[in-house]
């Protein structure tokens, strides 16, 4: 009887690769054909699944990153083998897709024999994979079969260069395991606690992590089946010994005869994660350097508030002890982390998140000795020079005559007292026309372009959203443009790095998420300025997730102690602005980049000292918008 031929899914955007693998596969293999991404999705969802996908990366609708990340995060499709087979060749592409779950890459132009037992051993191992878990599915095996099957497992797995054990409900190791986990525990497991086996791994919770398998083989099989997925991601997926990473899964095994049972797999990822961690540090020298060189008069002003702020006025208001002055310490602060962050300026970043932490537990007046100490506490951070030293390897880095010529070639310097000379005796001229056009022309020349601050956020929130593992966001400016007095309305352009932030970090879901929601997996962002009567009305919005209002009820009823008849009287218009008070944050993990209820307040500030407003509208999965107005001083224009 013929054996069961395996099913292979192809799916490229080039007819061309497609008549060759066909043609190299179908005598083997049954295949399913799909020309692009969104066509794979749908030949999956509707018809039976493939036993291996080979996937093109680059293809115009939905790019390979991207079918593979949602095949991944779905349940009947996370263990279907995908090998990339693509013209990119770059060793950070190959390990990216490696990094999302892909067994495999092969380069443009393959070779057909290689091409052939790359597929053949995958389909090999997966199917070997599958049959583990049917021999403790399957009660009728004979004794003599699942000898010779455990046989050719052990013979796979002691040579994947991956450590498998297999826990009981005991939390005991049983003795089919595979001998990589000799090399990475150190000593023979069979029968060991699984406490035993990750003492002296960082990264393993002797009390927590036991507590949650105990919990897992407790459940019912109804519970397990839904609450499974839940109870292993709390689980470790990274641990450490000796120096040595290692990547963590787990699969869990259920059987009518001997119960339930946990496969664990360990694979040392040391190296990845080494060269993982040095391209993400040259990337993140490269995108500072980038973005100081091509904003470099925003870069100087940010450097000089900074040195001005943290060298004399941050001390002037701590000696004070008063809450108000410590609170605009406070807001201060984060502002301006929001804008070293902007420019991927780290070492800047992280000694002012650990001031913020300082500031963040101060809640009323210091007394004279708290206020001494926590000048002392600030002075030990030595952020000036932290500011000092960091930004002189900028310079070096980039090499000072070099920047000055990037960043002012086509440009000359003016100082601001021979302007202002100049706009004197152009007014006191009688025989000049068109004075308004060339003092127009001069302010220009001293004031800040709201489209040029707000393009300078778009491009950083797209880099924000790859950092934090989202599609590069989409932004859109339109409108009309306005020209602004840095020193009257700086404040508030600084301010507006929090919004972006909070959009990307908390507005815009995951692409998995906007995937269920039939929404594009890259999320949008508009700004739109426009003029009514003296005033500047620009809306900042997205299509993220928006806000649920029962949740920020909640939120705001454990804030302020309110009761639960006080929170039934409070109205969605009120509950909103309770978001934009300061500490308050609808936020229940905060991070790195956002979180800690200053944000938002921070911009109320900002705008309150321009006398404008700030209002929230906001509907569940369906986004946000923002809408700031302010008053035109008078001397301001706009085109």
């Amino acid at each position: 009887m013929d054996q069961k031929k395996s099913t292979i899914l192809l799916v490229d955007d080039d007819l061309m690769n497609l008549t060759i693998l066909s043609s190299l596969l179908e005598e083997k293999y049954n295949l399913m054909i799909a020309r692009g991404g969104k066509q794979a999705l749908d030949i999956i969802e509707t018809g039976p699944l493939p036993d291996l996908v080979l996937l093109d990366i680059m293809m115009p609708d939905l790019d390979g990153y991207s079918v593979c990340t949602l095949l991944k995060s779905e349940e009947a499709t996370k263990d279907i083998p995908v090998i990339f087979i693509s013209a990119i060749g770059h060793s950070m592409d190959e390990e990216e897709g490696l990094n999302l779950g892909a067994v495999d890459f092969i380069k443009k132009p393959f070779v057909p024999s290689i091409v052939l037992a790359r597929v053949d051993t995958q389909l090999k191992l997966a199917n070997s994979l599958r049959e583990l878990k049917d021999l403790y599915s399957k009660s009728t095996i004979m004794n003599r079969l699942i000898k010779y099957k455990n046989h050719q497992i052990e013979m796979i797995l002691n040579h994947s260069g991956e450590g498998y054990m297999v826990l009981d409900q005991d939390l005991i190791v049983q003795s089919e395991y595979s001998k990589e986990c000799d090399k990475i525990i150190g000593f023979e497991i069979s029968g060991k606690r699984i406490l035993e086996v990750f003492n002296g791994f960082s990264g393993y919770d002797p009390k927590a992590d036991t507590e949650i398998l105990t919990e897992l083989f407790e459940l019912s099989d109804r519970e397990l089946r839904e609450k499974v997925d839940v109870y292993l991601e709390l689980l470790p997926e990274e641990l450490e010994k000796a120096g040595q990473i290692y990547n963590v899964r787990y699969n869990m095994i259920m059987t009518e005869n001997i119960g339930k049972r946990l496969l664990i797999v360990l694979k040392n990822i040391t190296e990845k994660k080494q060269l993982q961690q040095r391209l993400d540090d040259e990337r993140k020298k490269l995108r500072m350097i980038v973005n100081i060189v091509t904003n470099i008069d925003n870069y100087r002003s940010i450097l000089n508030k900074a040195m001005t702020f943290f060298g004399r006025t941050i001390f002037e208001g701590v000696e004070k002890g008063e809450y108000c002055y410590l609170l605009n310490i406070y807001i201060q602060t984060h502002t301006l982390k929001g804008l070293f962050g902007q420019y991927n300026i780290q070492p800047i970043y992280n000694v002012l998140d650990k001031l913020e932490i300082l500031l963040d537990s101060i809640h009323e007046d210091l007394s004279e000795s708290q206020s001494r100490q926590l000048v002392n506490d600030i002075k030990e951070l030595d952020i000036v020079n932290c500011i000092k030293r960091t930004n002189e390897k900028i310079e070096e880095t980039i090499g000072f005559e070099m920047l000055s010529d990037a960043c002012f070639n086509n440009h000359f310097i003016v100082n601001q007292n021979n302007l202002e000379r100049i706009k004197e005796k152009i007014m006191a001229d009688s025989c000049i026309e068109g004075k308004d056009v060339i003092l127009a022309q001069i302010d220009q020349l001293k004031y800040i372009s709201l489209c040029n601050t707000l393009r300078s956020l778009c491009e950083y929130s797209k880099k924000l959203s790859m950092e934090l593992g989202k599609e590069k966001v989409i932004t859109r400016i339109k409108g009309e443009d306005v020209f602004l007095d840095p020193v009257h309305f700086g404040p508030f352009l600084d301010s507006l790095v929090h919004l972006f932030r909070n959009i990307v970090d908390h507005g815009i879901e995951p692409p998995q998420d906007r995937y269920r929601k039939g929404k594009e997996l890259a999320g949008r962002i508009e700004c739109d300025i426009r003029f009514e009567k003296d005033q500047v009305l620009l809306t900042i919005s997205d299509d993220g997730k928006g806000i649920d209002i029962d949740e920020l009820k909640g939120s705001i009823k454990a804030f302020k102690g309110f009761t639960d008849e006080q929170i039934d009287k409070l109205s969605d218009e009120q509950a909103m602005a309770i978001l934009l008070e300061e500490r308050f944050s609808s936020i229940g993990d905060e991070n790195a980049f956002s979180g800690g209820g200053m944000g938002l307040s921070a911009v109320k500030r900002a705008l309150d000292e321009i006398e404008g407003s700030f209002q929230l509208y906001s509907e569940k999965d369906k986004g946000t918008r923002f809408e700031v107005r302010f008053d035109m001083k008078g001397d301001e224009y706009y085109r």
